[in-house]
């Protein structure tokens, strides 16, 4: 009888043991099921997230494209330097005055130059040109009466666009009356355009 209850009592311990290492395992799977369910949601939560910003990012692009594109109209960058000197060119036309482009110098294509081995202080020149923004000089004459000239300077100072006038001189033309019955004179411009972009993103 004894050994009858030994058996009974072993038979029980192993069916403890197996339903001890079920509910573990169980208890393993749901652990690792959340886990994974976790791992997915903020995978969920992370896409959602991206999904949002682009959505937002899109959302500013197509909100501010006016702006973007008016801030854009302040610039001249190498790509239309050819449009900005049309518009010069009209621009005399619209006011009787005859334009001609002498030279154009894009400051970012001209590397510092020296003949004699550099001291301490000409060292630096280099780095600080380096740092520099590029900028468009364009040498120009124009040809028209004295108040259409005048009229030009006055029309420079207010184009859109940061514009520095290094040099204007008037000179008497080689002809002594136009044909509007007014004096010829010729004029010299250097200017400057600071708000140049050399290498445009693409």
């Amino acid at each position: 009888m004894s050994r009858f209850k030994h058996i009974n009592l072993i038979i029980w311990i192993l069916i403890d043991l197996a339903a001890l290492g079920v509910a573990l395992w169980l208890a393993s799977s749901i652990l690792h099921s959340n886990v994974r369910l976790a791992e997915k949601d903020n995978q969920v939560k992370i896409m959602a997230a991206r999904e949002e910003e682009l959505n937002t990012l899109e959302r500013g692009a197509k909100e501010t494209a006016n702006d973007r594109a008016l801030l854009s109209s302040y610039f001249v960058d190498s790509r239309d330097v050819t449009g900005f000197l049309d518009s010069l060119e009209s621009l005399g036309q619209e006011i009787g005055v005859r334009l001609d482009v002498q030279s154009i110098n894009n400051s970012s294509n001209l590397p510092p130059k020296q003949v004699n081995p550099p001291t301490t202080k000409q060292t630096n020149e280099p780095a600080k040109q380096a740092n520099r923004p590029p900028t468009l000089k364009i040498s120009f004459k124009g040809e028209g009466a004295f108040a259409g000239l005048f009229h030009l300077v006055k029309l420079l100072e207010q184009v859109p666009y940061e514009l520095k006038i290094n040099k204007v001189s008037f000179s008497l033309g080689t002809s002594s009356v136009a044909e509007e019955g007014s004096p010829d004179w010729t004029g010299s411009f250097e200017v400057e355009l600071l708000s140049f972009i050399s290498n445009p993103v693409k």
